[in-house]
């Protein structure tokens, strides 16, 4: 879903005369920057949902030993899992 709203976002806006609002020569239309500033904070806010998400799954497996939320449970509250 989210590769879909960023690629939506990049298309949004786009015409063949428009160029990157970096540029050397004269451009009539540029590109609106502000597509592009959104899909960028789509994907680091992405990559760091997943990296804090994957250093909690590690972090319950060091703890717990496993990583299934109920057995964790169990083993949290001091019930046996075997």
């Amino acid at each position: 879903m989210g590769g879909g709203v960023i690629l939506f976002f990049l298309s949004v806006n786009r015409t063949a005369e428009s160029m990157p609002p970096i540029f050397t020569g004269e451009v009539a239309v540029a590109a609106d920057p502000l597509p592009q500033a959104l899909v960028i904070t789509a994907i680091v806010v992405g990559i760091s949902v997943t990296a804090v998400a994957l250093i909690m799954f590690i972090a319950m497996y060091h703890k717990f030993g496993t990583t299934n939320w109920a057995k964790a449970m169990k083993h949290r509250r001091g019930i046996d899992i075997r």
